[in-house]
């Protein structure tokens, strides 16, 4: 995986294809595979007070929700499946260091 800053307003990460065909264990919570063929892996950024109302967003519409990480650095992701079987995320600052 490779991760570049973006201006400063978010990250750009980039995977090798094969190189997340299973999940990801962390201390935080476990990441749902994704990989660089077929289903995409997208990131929405969002801010932290709008999480709980994006999630029950998603559950009042039938989205099931994959997994949730709290990261070290204090940010939230939740994962998610579009119709088309590519793996959403919504993502609140603390993930990285520049987001």
């Amino acid at each position: 995986m490779r991760a570049y800053d973006v201006g400063g307003n978010g990250i750009l990460l980039l995977f090798p294809q094969g190189g997340s065909l299973q999940p990801i264990e962390t201390p935080g919570g476990s990441i749902p595979p994704h990989d660089g063929h077929g289903p995409m892996h997208v990131a929405f950024s969002i801010s932290a007070d709008e999480l709980e109302e994006w999630q029950q967003h998603l559950t009042e519409a039938g989205v099931s929700l994959e997994g949730r990480t709290q990261w070290p650095r204090g940010g939230v992701s939740v994962y998610f499946r579009d119709p088309d079987g590519h793996l959403l995320e919504i993502a609140t600052p603390g993930l990285w260091k520049g987001y």
